[in-house]
């Protein structure tokens, strides 16, 4: 088949969902329909895999539910699937975290959090304290932590400003001196 002719039929199914990563910590918000009646359940658990592009992508979340652990393969574009919140963001070295399953207890939901995730959503509250980093990066206040380079370049040029300083001082106590002794021999 023609890729664009399958891009387009293609993008009247495809939805707008955040940029999800294996390793991420996600809340699935599963439409279920029980007989005439539907209803929204969640799904919280880790991303251990991606599979497919375009239409076809799949994740698979895991969770541990009273000791067992449980799975759940799910279409990302599927029409039940009704929302995916990104709770954590996880800094994984793996493509498939399939060793997880292994895992009991604490360690097979232990994944490092990045510190650098924003929250997928803005509130007020959000955008205030981007405006406050704005102002204080205007005032000349750094929000941002000083790196060793930085701080190896400001103490090579404190240690020959100090040692310039430390030089003029011995040189005016010289001549102080110098002075002291010229002033006594006309005495």
């Amino acid at each position: 088949m023609n890729t664009q002719l399958k891009k387009k039929v293609e993008s009247k199914f495809v939805k707008a969902r955040p940029d999800i990563r294996v390793g991420d910590v996600v809340r699935l918000h599963i439409r279920i329909s029980e007989g005439d009646k539907s209803r929204i359940q969640y799904f919280e658990g880790i991303v251990i895999s991606l599979k497919g592009a375009g239409l076809n992508k799949m994740i698979t979340v895991r969770k541990i539910s009273n000791g067992i652990g449980v799975e759940r393969i799910v279409p990302l574009h599927a029409p039940n699937l009704e929302d995916v919140d990104i709770l954590k963001r996880g800094k994984v070295r793996r493509s498939k975290l399939y060793y997880i399953r292994d895992r009991v207890g604490k360690a097979a939901t232990r994944i490092k959090n990045l510190k650098e995730f924003v929250a997928p959503r803005e509130t007020d509250e959000d955008v205030e304290d981007n405006s406050s980093t704005v102002v204080q990066e205007e005032q000349g206040e750094s929000a941002e932590p000083v790196t060793d380079t930085q701080t190896e370049a400001k103490d090579d040029k404190g240690a020959a400003d100090d040692t310039a300083k430390s030089a003029e001082v011995e040189g005016s106590k010289e001549g102080d001196a110098s002075s002291d002794t010229e002033d006594d021999k006309k005495e």
